[in-house]
Order: C-alpha cells, then structure tokens, then sequence
C-alpha cells in the first residue's frame, strides 16, 4: 500500500463541520487503498491567541515555557480529527511529535529536526490504522518540548513524508496554491501549476508565504512531491517537485517580504558578530541576507532580519544593542525578489529590472543576489510601484 502524508493547515481546521469534512475525505482515502498519516496545525488562528496571551502576561516569556503553551494547540486539532475519523467506523490514532519520536535540536522556538523514530507510526499503519501526528512540535535531545518556530506544521509534513517514504505529501491550505504574485497586489496574477524545489525554497524565504522554505529544503533533499491546493482538491494546485527546465532565463514569480528589520554596524568587531548570530540563533528571527566589508581592525556589515511578530523582533534587536556591546542602525524595510531559474545570468533580465527602476526613479538601499534571483531592498512605499512594474515588465498576471 502506497503512503500518503496530508497536511492540513490551521484555516482548514478552523470549526468543528470543517474537521467532519476533513474525517470524511481522510477515511474516503484510506478505504481507497492508502495507508495516510495526517499532520495537523492548531485550529484556525490558535496559536497566534496564545502567542499574544503569553506577551500579555510578559514582555520576554521564556522560551521553554512559549514552546509548552503553543504545543497545545496542535494537540487539540490531532485528537479532534481522530474521534472524528473514528466517529465514522474506521479506527485511527493521534500522536504528538515527542509521542512519534520527533527529535530535534535544543533550541526553543525555532528547533530544526534531527531524525524521526517513527516505530510506532509503523506499528500502527500495520493495524490498518490511520495515524494523525501533530505538527509544529517535537522533542529534543535534553528531552524537552521543542517547536519549530512559525510555519513549522509544513516543516513537520515534509519531514514525515520522507522519513517513512511517502509517494507525496499533500498540503491543504485556505490558497488555491502559490502564484507568481501575491494576488494581495496584483488579483489576476497567474497560478504556478509547477515549481521546481529551488523555486520554492527562494520564493517561500523571500516572502510567498504559502509553504515554509524548509519545508521545501527537506522535498528537495529527499525528492519529496508537494502539492499544495485548497482542501478536497487533490490534482490542482501547486505542484513542487524535481527541476525540468535547466536553465529558463524567464522570471517566473515575485515575493515580496514585509517584515524585514535591516541592522547595519561600521564600527564591529569578530566579537561583537559572534555574539550577534548567537543570539539570533537562539531566536525565532531569521536571517534573509548578510554582508561584510573589512576595514582594517573594523568590519562593516548589513545584516537583514526577516520576522514575524513586533514582539520577536523588538527582543532581538534588545538583546544585540545590550549584548553584543554594538553600536548600530536599525531600519524597518521591504524587499521585492524576481525569481527563475537561469535569470541572473540572463544580462536582458537584469537590464528591464534597472530600466524599470529607473522610470521610477527608485534606488534601491541594498541589491543582492542568488543563484535564481535577484532582490531589491527598498522603502516600504516603494513596494507597491515596483510590484505593478515588474508585473507588466514580466507578463506575470493573466
């Protein structure tokens, strides 16, 4: 019997007829002939309310306890899924992360995964069951509970569907699937029908925010399929899987990231860097890009925060001005990202993007690239002008 892993995000989840509709789909699969797991976020916006609770009782929560409280939302939606399921005549059973072996590193908040155990995931799809795990969460190495920071249910789907070698891993969302512009800007932007693992991972780092970027990482490690669709509808959507075309030269997409926090230091030491990516390493923030000039005993560096809450990064950037003993600016930007493979070295594309910023009359505070694109940070009210440029520039909306 083939092996299906489905992931259903927390809008999918969101009132209880939601999760009947989920169990009756669930149990349509398995009496088809699959063995399915099922990774489950937290019901509707959950986790984002106990976020805030524990904010409300303290400006700087402790990490152990946040991962405690957010745990408990998954929970939740696993057991409730299960009696839902068993409701209906078949038998199934739910697991928390640390319950199916999830092991991770010790880091709180934003944990990344070791391995998966996964025995008792095998015992129980021997009895013909159904397993739900929940997402977002496992174990770590000092036996602690550990979450894997925002968008972390995916990373849990990904990681699962290839630990125990599933035929695809199938991402239900409240998105018909990714586009090649957030339709937030642009409504008749086109759906991406497929997208090669590199596309996705650069897309999902720099602002489409359907998928998280690990996840994507790990398909492309262990040459997972992601299809990413709205609920029930198994073959539309956004399929992510191995790359066909080589080398395109086409720009196939814009991202756009919000919420980005720009530090920039002429006056750091290797001591004071050290003990920055330190904390931030303990942290929720994310890196999106740094860099470095020397300057004899002195290095000069821009170093781009992505995040997710004001909270996050009001702590951050707290803690690097006390900590790291630095003196620095901080700037809240945007950044806008084309995407496709082959375009940095497609001279034509990189030509049209200067000529469009140049009609205008936009500088760019920074200019950085990948190996599948190009990203421009900008003021924020620049954001939306470049998006309807490049949109034309580039034919990315129907």
């Amino acid at each position: 019997m083939s092996i299906i892993v489905q992931k259903y995000g927390g809008a999918c989840l969101s009132s209880f007829d939601k999760i009947e509709d989920i169990a009756e789909e669930v149990v349509k699969r398995k009496r088809e002939g699959n063995n399915v797991i099922v990774v489950v976020s937290a019901m509707g916006n959950t986790t984002s309310k106990l976020y805030k609770s524990a904010y409300k009782i303290s400006k700087t929560p402790p990490k152990r306890e946040l991962d405690m409280l957010l745990t408990a939302g998954e929970r939740i939606s696993m057991a409730m899924l299960s009696i839902a399921i068993q409701k209906r005549g078949v038998e199934s059973i739910s697991f928390t992360g640390s319950q199916v072996g999830v092991i991770t590193d010790n880091i709180h908040s934003n944990a990344h995964i070791i391995r998966i155990k996964g025995d008792r995931v095998w015992e129980e799809m021997k009895k013909e069951r159904i397993v739900i795990i929940a997402g977002f969460q496992g174990v770590s190495k000092s036996r602690e509970v550990t979450t894997l920071g925002r968008g972390g249910s995916d990373i849990s789907a990904v990681a699962i569907a290839a630990a125990f070698g599933a035929e695809i891993c199938e991402m239900y969302k409240d998105v018909s699937g990714i586009y090649s512009i957030n339709p937030v800007f642009i409504s008749k932007a086109k759906l991406l029908k497929t997208l090669s693992y590199d596309e996705a991972i650069v897309l999902a780092k720099y602002g489409a925010d359907v998928v998280h970027y690990r996840a994507c990482e790990i398909a492309a490690k262990f040459t997972v399929p992601i299809r990413i669709t709205t609920s029930f509808y198994r073959n539309g959507g956004t399929l992510i899987k191995e790359n066909i075309n080589i080398e395109s030269g086409r720009v196939r997409a814009i991202a756009v990231k919000d919420k980005v926090v720009l530090i920039s230091s002429n006056d750091s030491t290797d001591m004071n860097i050290k003990a920055i990516f330190k904390l931030i390493e303990n942290s929720s923030v994310e890196i999106l890009h740094y860099s470095e000039s020397r300057k004899k005993n002195r290095t000069l560096f821009n170093l781009f925060l992505s995040y997710y809450t004001e909270d996050e990064i009001r702590v951050i950037t707290n803690e690097i001005k006390m900590k790291a003993n630095l003196r620095m600016q901080v700037k809240k930007i945007k950044t806008i990202s084309l995407v496709g493979t082959g375009i940095i070295s497609n001279i034509d594309v990189i030509n049209r993007c200067t000529e469009a910023l140049s009609r205008l009359n936009i500088s760019p505070l920074f200019t950085f690239t990948g190996n599948i694109s190009i990203t421009f940070a900008v003021k924020n009210e620049d954001i939306l002008p470049l998006v309807k440029s490049f949109n034309k520039e580039f034919k990315l909306s129907e």
